[in-house]
């Protein structure tokens, strides 16, 4: 919704689903976007209409309304009339992506629905030039996680494993890769003590991981314990730890990444933000190679995102995003240099993102008891003709089964629930759990 305000072309999207993870405030009414790993759907394939007739009455039923229809009347033809339209746009793109001008010849098929989800995102986000598309987020989700008994982790971790790298692959053939990041979440963590069946069970804080071609990779952020045992002051019984870095904090510096600034803004996208100081958020200057701001700005408030602190502000919400400078009173002078311009992607790892961390939206790694580790990656210059050039693309990621799971726009591996791709394209993926 930000960056739609601000005049960017965005997109968020769900693979085989309606996430609420990618859909914004009712009141701009940006619509979420279902990437099929099929068919669309097709409507009235056994009426005994003539073509087309029945999708004629179902809008003339629902056209424009009388002054005195009801708000629920009104409601439900608002609701079925975006859906009748995002419908038809899905036929529309499903025909043009099995046109074989975006083919994926060279991304492997397999039976595994991770790869063939990355697939399906990869192949969506090529044709983001047609759909108009600069800024986009995605979100899958990948379940069976929950290892209560058997322990097949070891397994899944090299379906996940194999799907990333068949993803990355491909985004460096898009010249993409340094326009996109995948991050990891779950709903919730894994005990660090096995139960009476050798699994592990619900826990709260966990690890995550990021990979990206324009992350500083090769590192840990947030606290580690200390201690991994019940002398630990965030130990609690069964091996749970005590989450110590918000969720939020990650998502504070891709939200810089793809282009929000200002910490008016920086609150409308994270609402628990203030719950944990500005301080604990980590800024796309600390994830990015080719971030903006650093995590120096965290002891002043900022709140148009102009660079001038609010106390020598003189012009409160300066649009920080125009092409204009800003001089030390915060501004606008033609003069000046813009001091928010598009980063330009520079080549990286990914990083990673350890400790409990907190937050009810998304959940940690199974077990924490090791650090993840980021793989360093490196990738061509993302194409500015579409999708998120020089920004982050987020990806979703797995279920609440609990696991690891890979996501603008809009992912990770291991961990039991969830994860988002723009350009930024923020990517989020993240593991499920029951």
């Amino acid at each position: 919704d930000v960056l739609r305000r601000q005049g960017y072309h965005t997109s968020a999207n769900a693979v085989d689903d309606k996430s609420l993870f990618v859909k914004g405030t009712p009141y701009y009414n940006n619509p979420s976007w279902t990437v099929s790993t099929g068919s669309p759907y097709v409507l009235d394939r056994f009426s005994s209409m003539e073509p087309g007739e029945m999708m004629s009455l179902i809008k003339q039923m629902n056209g424009v309304g009388q002054s005195d229809n009801s708000l629920f009347g009104e409601t439900w033809s608002d609701v079925l009339a975006q859906s009748l339209f995002e419908m038809d746009e899905q036929e529309k793109l499903h025909e043009a992506l099995n046109s074989g001008e975006f083919d994926m010849n060279d991304y492997p098929e397999s039976e595994d629905d991770l790869n063939a989800d990355f697939r399906a995102i990869a192949q969506y986000i090529k044709s983001r030039g047609m759909r108009k598309v600069d800024r986009e987020a995605f979100y899958l989700s990948h379940g069976s996680y929950d290892m209560h008994g058997e322990d097949t982790l070891s397994e899944m971790f090299q379906e996940v494993n194999t799907s990333l790298g068949n993803f990355k692959d491909e985004m460096i053939r898009q010249n993409l890769w340094e326009s996109v990041v995948i991050i990891m979440g779950s709903d919730f963590g894994r005990t660090i003590t096995p139960n009476s069946h050798g699994g592990t069970d619900h826990a709260w804080g966990g690890n995550y991981f990021m990979i990206g071609g324009s992350l500083k990779g090769g590192k840990i952020l947030g606290e580690y314990p200390e201690r991994l045992t019940e002398a630990s002051d965030i130990w609690t019984a069964r091996g749970r730890l005590i989450p110590t870095t918000p969720w939020d904090s990650v998502w504070n510096g891709v939200a810089n990444w793809m282009g929000v600034r200002g910490d008016d803004e920086l609150d409308f996208v994270l609402p628990n933000r203030d719950n944990f100081g500005k301080c604990a958020m980590f800024t796309d200057g600390q994830l990015f190679q080719n971030g903006q701001v650093s995590a120096s700005d965290c002891l002043v408030r900022d709140s148009d995102g102009d660079g001038v602190p609010d106390g020598q502000d003189v012009c409160p919400d300066t649009p920080y995003w125009l092409p204009v400078g800003v001089d030390l009173s915060g501004c606008l002078h033609p003069t000046l240099q813009p001091t928010g311009a598009t980063p330009s992607p520079v080549t990286t790892a990914a990083p990673v993102t350890t400790a409990p961390v907190s937050t009810p939206t998304l959940a940690p790694v199974p077990a924490p008891t090791s650090a993840p580790s980021l793989q360093p990656t490196s990738a061509p210059v993302p194409d500015p003709t579409s999708a998120p050039v020089p920004d982050p693309t987020l990806a979703p990621s797995p279920d609440p089964t609990p696991a690891p799971s890979p996501a603008p726009t809009e992912a990770p591996v291991p961990a039991p629930t969830e994860a988002p791709v723009p350009s930024p394209m923020p990517f989020n993926t993240g593991p499920t759990g029951t």
